[in-house]
């Protein structure tokens, strides 16, 4: 933060080899400024110089900041070009690679920066060029989110350079960890951010709402237990953190999916009903018994079977539940399973919507009984009665 009274920093162009005073504190951004004719066509009409002109000015330009390169001469006419490219992710869970949707791709060469989203098959154009050459990059944000190299710096894939014609083609694998994490979190984000209405649940977090400010999500290649914190957002620091697995099972694309999903949930909880520091302590069982409800709904959808629930689902007996404080009660509510049978519940509640669920959830999210006595007097439901007292009696 600039200290009040004190001047900014200035940005300016100057000479090729221009000595600045001793005194004077300065920073080279780059080697070479150049405005685009394409791009700013007032700048070229004011300076009354025609195309031939222009063109000799750039070619004297790169010729003093040593890019010869860069020169064009009669012979090497040469008009713009695009810089395209796709963005594709490998899904060891699905074992097929796709196109990764939503991501922000920058291009840029000189001072020139065009920005632009991949499609829905990871294909995306960035803009014209004039240059022979251009840089390529992922820049992890969208409106309401980004992702953090760590908990601060912002999250990137690239800058590789291309030539005049070349395509950009970017594949995230496993063997580059940090990028692939990068993507499977984004493939989450997306889902959750664009999708959350197809799922009846509210949009976890809006920029508008919350002080203009993106929610950040640090991404860390190490071995660690996600988490959110809201109080990491007093410092800018990422709220949530996700680290690659601790294991070949943990590692692969649905558990990186899975655990995005469950940590937004919580961002969604925190921010509809209250701070996450006044209860999370007290109230542990409920806020990731619903946010599991929340992960295994969305994998469910996403990568499609019941595999996913062995986790920490339907298929655990109830004492191994207890030890812990996720339990499948969301899920129960909603299908019609019954696992009873080899020390499992008797679950005999079906027929909730993950929305009616998630609007039913207590206010201070302090009070698990709370919650079931919402479902019951908001939602009818002809398993309202006993069937949901004793589901709720038995993962107490």
């Amino acid at each position: 933060m600039i200290p009040l009274g004190e001047i900014t920093w200035q940005y300016t162009v100057v000479p090729v080899d221009y000595n600045f005073r001793g005194s004077i504190k300065y920073e080279i951004l780059d080697e070479l400024f150049l405005n685009d004719p394409e791009d700013d066509e007032s700048f070229s009409r004011s300076a009354n110089l025609d195309r031939e002109e222009w063109q000799n000015l750039q070619n004297e330009s790169f010729l003093q900041t040593g890019y010869p390169e860069e020169i064009v001469t009669p012979s090497k006419q040469r008009g713009s070009w695009l810089v395209c490219g796709t963005l594709r992710y490998s899904d060891d869970s699905k074992n097929r690679t796709y196109g990764l949707e939503g991501a922000k791709v920058i291009a840029k060469r000189w001072f020139k920066v065009k920005t632009t989203y991949t499609n829905g098959t990871g294909y995306f154009c960035a803009g014209s060029f004039s240059s022979s050459k251009a840089k390529v990059a992922v820049k992890w944000e969208r409106a309401d989110w980004d992702i953090r190299d760590g908990s601060y710096g912002q999250a990137y894939t690239g800058w590789d350079e291309i030539s005049r014609g070349g395509f950009w083609n970017k594949i995230l694998t496993t063997s580059g960890r940090e990028d692939w994490l990068f993507g499977g979190v984004h493939l989450a984000a997306m889902e959750y951010f664009y999708r959350y209405s197809a799922y009846g649940l509210r949009k976890p977090w809006s920029k508008n709402w919350f002080g203009d400010r993106r929610l950040h999500i640090g991404v860390k290649n190490k071995s660690g237990r996600a988490h959110v914190f809201d109080f990491n957002s007093i410092w800018w620091a990422a709220p949530i953190v996700i680290y690659k697995g601790q294991g070949s099972t943990n590692d692969r694309s649905i558990a990186v999916f899975g655990t995005t999903i469950h940590e937004l949930a919580h961002v969604s909880q925190w921010y509809y009903t209250g701070s996450l520091t006044t209860w999370w302590l007290t109230a542990k069982r409920l806020v990731e018994s619903w946010a599991t409800g929340v992960e295994y709904e969305v994998v469910k959808r996403v990568y499609g079977g019941s595999t996913y629930s062995n986790n920490y689902g339907q298929t655990r007996t109830l004492a191994s539940i207890l030890n812990s404080p996720y339990t499948p009660i969301v899920t129960d509510m909603i299908d019609t399973y019954n696992q009873v049978g080899g020390g499992r519940p008797d679950d005999r509640v079906s027929g909730y919507s993950l929305g009616q669920l998630e609007q039913a959830l207590p206010g201070n999210l302090q009070d698990w009984y709370k919650w079931r006595n919402n479902i019951r007097d908001r939602i009818s439901n002809p398993t309202e009665g006993s069937q949901l007292d004793y589901l709720f009696h038995e993962y107490d």
